[in-house]
């Protein structure tokens, strides 16, 4: 399939406290082999105490914040904030 075609897709990350894992998770879905423009990643954020949302916009993800400490609210979260 040409890369014109190929739908957008978006990856949702539920995080806490992910700063030291992040990176490579991040760096990672960035090097494969999909348009870039047509990849959206989205952090979402539980209240971590680390670095990670600084982390994680410096990759050009847009972080959201969940706070919940509940993962399948994050992925709601997540899922709402999806294009």
């Amino acid at each position: 399939m040409s890369a014109a075609r190929r739908p957008p897709i978006t990856v949702i990350l539920p995080v806490l406290n992910g700063e030291k894992l992040l990176p490579k998770c991040l760096g990672t879905l960035r090097d494969q082999d999909y348009p870039q423009n047509k990849l959206s990643l989205i952090v979402v954020d539980d209240d971590s105490s680390d670095g990670t949302v600084k982390l994680a916009k410096r990759w050009g993800a847009k972080v959201l914040r969940s706070g919940h400490r509940h993962i399948e609210r994050s992925k709601s979260i997540g899922i709402r904030g999806a294009k």
